[in-house]
């Protein structure tokens, strides 16, 4: 008869490459074989996705699914990016004009599904895709990771360089605002920057306009 190979639960997030939190979310969740404190590794572990590492799940889905995530991607952000009024092309530092006409001028709707869907189209409206992850995700903070639409399909995929912001998916609503108005207009931005060409729905430059939270005051000296 063959022994149970009996582990700690620490020991199996080391085999498993996973946080010890995670190893207590399967836990709860009735996933694993336990007796007493222990974990039965060999009637616990099948090599279900699951008992991946967040990084090897991320790198198979990638090689696996390039193809079919990069065309879902393109449309996703495109169906974000339509909108009333064609596209146009303009300096940045013209849109930036624009753009700062509009802080603090706008009441926006502070419900969390509302912020979330500003967030997701404010993103969207500058080339980036805001994708989302949970708490219990081992690896991940609960929150948004921004990803450059552009380099992912050019590259077939997701790719390193292709991570704007966010690489923990830590970011909340606020940050995918403060990043994605960024593209538009960065502190460090010069006047060769506000030269270049930059093409935009103008209808939807209000979604990266201040104030991004409820609480977000206008900064003292600064006039509409």
């Amino acid at each position: 008869m063959t022994t149970k190979e009996l582990i700690t639960q620490a020991e199996h997030a080391r085999r498993c490459s996973v946080s010890r939190k995670s190893v207590t979310i399967w836990k709860d969740r009735g996933q694993l074989v336990m007796v007493d404190n222990l974990i039965d590794f060999e009637a616990s572990y099948k090599g279900e996705r699951w008992h991946a590492s967040t990084k090897k799940v991320f790198a198979d889905d990638v090689v696996q699914d390039a193809a079919r995530a990069s065309a879902e991607i393109s449309a996703n952000v495109r169906r974000r990016q339509a909108g009333p009024g064609a596209p146009v092309t303009l300096s940045r530092g013209e849109v930036v004009r624009r753009l700062r006409a509009l802080d603090w001028t706008q009441v926006f709707d502070w419900s969390h599904d509302a912020q979330r869907a500003r967030a997701l189209a404010a993103a969207a409206a500058v080339g980036l895709q805001a994708v989302e992850s949970y708490a219990d995700d081992d690896g991940h903070w609960g929150g948004f990771q921004l990803r450059n639409v552009a380099l992912m399909e050019r590259h077939g995929g997701l790719c390193f360089d292709a991570i704007a912001a966010g690489y923990g998916f830590e970011l909340e609503e606020g940050d995918v605002l403060v990043e994605s108005r960024q593209r538009l207009d960065h502190p460090d931005d010069g006047p060769d920057d506000m030269a270049d060409p930059i093409t935009i729905r103008l209808a939807q430059l209000p979604l990266l306009a201040y104030p991004f939270g409820p609480v977000h005051q206008r900064p003292a000296g600064k006039v509409a």
